[in-house]
């Protein structure tokens, strides 16, 4: 908590954390992401406003998702910030009327429940069998090397490589490697099936990386 009063005490931009309530009380921060469910949502929202603080909501969906974050959002009076809802980046938002967005504003829907309607259609055609492998799992199963390059030159250069994201994010969260910079730069080494990949591989993993 230290080093967050630091960076807002000698940073002039304004910052916004995820939401937590030691960060509200030592007023670290000056907004906040919120995401959850109704009843967590509803109460950091009245605690965020209680200390007059904005925050936007953060609940990633198609449009059922996108209809429920703009209520919830509209009886919230310090859901000041744009949601992120990310329901223009599907195929299809599983809705039979899109949900507008004019001027970076969606009204609220006001049929009954959510007041949407369902796409059934578009439902069977993008169902998925929960037993096949997504394609996020697909990728994560190949062997690569994610190589991560900070600025600099000579010996002042840095590189550190790991076999997968989580043990890069894992080295960074723990403090084990330098924050992010301007120059930073991720190289993806895919499998070559050549013995020096293998190797190299093998070696990464057997240091924890």
């Amino acid at each position: 908590m230290d080093g967050a009063r630091i960076l807002r005490e000698r940073v002039r931009k304004p910052i916004a954390e995820h939401f937590q309530e030691p960060i509200l009380h030592a007023r670290c921060s000056d907004a906040f992401v919120v995401g959850g469910g109704a009843t967590g949502i509803l109460r950091t929202g009245t605690l965020a406003a209680s200390f007059n603080k904005p925050f936007w909501l953060q609940l990633v969906g198609a449009g059922l998702t996108a209809a429920y974050a703009t209520h919830i959002g509209s009886v919230l009076t310090h859901a000041q910030l744009p949601s992120i809802t990310c329901h223009e980046l599907w195929k299809h938002d599983l809705l039979k009327k899109r949900l507008d967005v004019v001027d970076g504003y969606i009204a609220v829907p006001k049929g009954p429940g959510l007041g949407v309607e369902v796409d059934e259609k578009a439902i069977e055609k993008y169902r998925v069998d929960e037993q096949e492998p997504t394609p996020k799992t697909l990728y994560r199963q190949k062997k690569r090397i994610l190589r991560i390059s900070w600025p600099g030159v000579g010996k002042k250069k840095r590189v550190w490589e790991f076999t997968a994201e989580e043990l890069y994010q894992k080295a960074f969260y723990s403090g084990n490697i330098p924050g992010f910079e301007r120059g930073v730069s991720l190289e993806v080494i895919e499998n070559d099936k050549s013995s020096s990949f293998k190797k190299k591989h093998a070696r990464l993993r057997e240091a924890g990386r």
